[in-house]
């Protein structure tokens, strides 16, 4: 179902599949994570993360840190600028 309300349409069409590579990304990390042929599957096997893998638990941080809208990275925009157009389309 889509609906277009000004630049609503313009957002949801370029920002929200940028969400969705932001989550696909997060779990392709995790996905990378194993040792000995088995998945981490706990937050506990996650400690020492960056002493075993150093560059992905930076990569993952920062996607992270991205999903939850921190100001600067640009997850944060994208949800930004949703908010902002839902605000002046009056649709709250």
């Amino acid at each position: 179902m889509v609906f277009c309300v000004g630049k609503f349409c313009f957002l949801l069409s370029t920002l929200l599949p940028f969400l969705v590579c932001l989550r696909a990304a997060t779990f392709s990390c995790l996905l990378m994570l194993k040792r000995n042929d088995v998945y981490y599957e706990t937050v506990d096997d996650l400690s020492g993360l960056s002493k075993n893998h150093p560059i992905l638990s930076l990569s993952l941080l920062a996607i992270l840190f991205s999903l939850a809208g921190i100001p600067p990275l640009a997850g944060f925009f994208a949800k930004f600028y949703i908010f902002k157009a839902v605000i002046e389309q009056s649709m709250y």
